[in-house]
């Protein structure tokens, strides 16, 4: 009850009004620390920003994606709180969000050298007079699916040139056979010629490289043929480790100015399995070693192969230190979830490559170990079960 004396306003209230707006007051904060509650918990970032477009407010998620405390962010602003690039971004879609009203951008951008995707829908709200009082913003950070729909991108590529890869593999004896009769007469005429004068030793060099040309096409049509023939049947691993090592020998970078070191075991069992399979595994592995930092030139690589216990194992090791090998060991086993800048710096086809090879292991229950070295090598350790191999009699 309100009483005026004069100049003097008393206001009488009873106890059971002060009740009510006890109650009230108490279940408005319960309501407000409800909805702050429910913001917390969801994946999407939800921040409110005066009209001076200054923060008001924030959930956890912010604090979760952009690495910033929520108690360093009421009262300020973008330019603030971001690099120029995303300050500006944000401060540009706040002004057209409060000309035009709800709006939803995209956007890109390096934040701490990891790249970042989100979606952001930006809507008005009003008071009671329709006047514009603040911003409350929902952003979805979609940089894992953008990850995603990458790599299928890289994929499709990868399938598109394994086509086409097959395909030459299927011409590939017939070019082999045009290539080796101009060959085996340059061979011939070359022997003619060494024996009229015996004194020359061109002839000599022109045999010699004849032979290493008949060489490499017998190597690349035996691994064609081999790789096309999808049966099941028991493999020699050593034969298909020299097998890439003899096609890598063709490349005159590998054959030069690669430190190369093989030590394979004589009596090591046989594997039951695909050839073409167990050739993938073994060339993603050597290319990803060899390839993946083009720029280093003391580049190694070392093949080893043994018992030991109830495997077999082969080692492949080299030079690169772009990646950590815990990081590439995480990877391999969630790409979807693994977005570190340490990965996302290699050839992505290389990359995408070496998963591919690890998910076609898992059907044979190879083990992969992957370690960093002292001497900042990287091995890649491959055990396969015995119950998978006959030992050669």
């Amino acid at each position: 009850m309100v009483k005026s004396v004069g100049r003097e306003v008393r206001v009488n209230v009873t106890e059971r009004e002060m009740e009510k707006r006890i109650g009230e007051s108490s279940e408005s904060e319960m309501e407000e620390k409800y909805l702050l509650n429910v913001f917390n918990e969801v994946e999407e970032i939800v921040t409110m920003k005066g009209a001076d477009m200054r923060y008001l407010w924030a959930n956890r998620s912010f604090e979760t994606l952009y690495k910033m405390p929520l108690k360093e962010l009421i009262g300020k602003n973008d330019a603030e709180l971001f690099p120029m690039e995303i300050a500006d971004w944000k401060t540009n879609a706040d002004r057209s969000t409060l000309e035009l009203g709800k709006q939803t951008f995209s956007k890109s951008f390096d934040l701490n050298g990891k790249i970042i995707h989100v979606e952001s829908t930006i809507e008005v709200v009003r008071n009671s007079a329709d006047l514009p009082v603040g911003l409350l913003e929902v952003t979805h950070d979609r940089t894992e699916t953008e990850e995603f729909k990458r790599k299928i991108e890289v994929l499709k590529m990868r399938q598109f040139s394994e086509g086409s890869l097959s395909q030459i593999g299927r011409l590939l004896p017939g070019i082999a056979h045009n290539i080796s009769n101009p060959l085996t007469i340059v061979s011939a005429r070359a022997q003619l010629v060494k024996m009229k004068h015996p004194e020359l030793t061109d002839p000599d060099i022109i045999v010699e490289q004849v032979k290493k040309i008949e060489s490499i096409l017998t190597n690349l049509i035996k691994k064609s043929q081999e790789e096309q023939n999808p049966e099941i049947r028991l493999l020699d691993l050593n034969e298909i480790l020299r097998g890439e090592i003899n096609l890598l020998e063709a490349d005159s970078f590998f054959k030069h100015r690669v430190a190369k070191e093989i030590h394979l075991q004589e009596d090591l069992s046989s594997v039951s399995g695909i050839y073409g399979e167990f050739s993938e595994i073994f060339s993603s592995v050597v290319s990803f070693i060899l390839q993946h930092d083009e720029e280093s030139e003391g580049r190694s690589l070392y093949i080893r192969t043994f018992h030991e216990e109830v495997d077999n194992v082969v080692e492949i090791g080299g030079t690169p230190r772009k990646v950590d090998a815990d990081d590439l060991s995480k990877y391999l086993t969630s790409p979807n979830k693994m977005i570190n800048n340490k990965i996302v710096d290699i050839d992505e086809i290389l990359l995408t490559r070496l998963y591919g090879a690890f998910q076609k292991s898992r059907k044979y229950e190879i083990v992969w170990d992957i370690s960093d070295k002292v001497d900042a090598t990287i091995c890649f350790r491959l055990k396969i079960p015995f119950r998978l191999a006959w030992k050669k009699p």
